[in-house]
């Protein structure tokens, strides 16, 4: 709920529509990470294949330096649709409001 600018509810996944691997959407996700931030570690990662309108993979890195990279990549097709970029401490203001 923290993170939904309106409440939803959640969409069923068919996995038959799944044609990108999260193999490939790693490097897909890498490249971008690489490109905004390339001199932080990534210690951490979350990933997530979800439904939201078509199925993505939902791949959060939390860096050395507490800077939080989304990024959304479309699961049937492999393309980015959705990134963000955002410091930890950030995050922490958004939920206190």
């Amino acid at each position: 709920d923290v993170f939904q600018e309106t409440k939803q509810d959640l969409e069923e996944l068919a996995l038959e529509n799944v044609a990108i691997s999260l193999k490939v959407a790693l490097v897909r996700a890498d490249v971008l990470l690489h490109a905004k931030i390339p001199e932080e570690a990534v210690p951490q990662q979350i990933l997530i294949l979800q439904q939201h309108k078509v199925p993505l993979w939902n791949i959060t890195y939390i860096t050395s330096c507490f800077n939080i990279l989304n990024v959304k990549v479309n699961a049937s097709t492999g393309e980015i649709i959705n990134e963000s970029l955002f410091g930890l401490f950030s995050l922490r203001k958004k939920l206190e409001e």
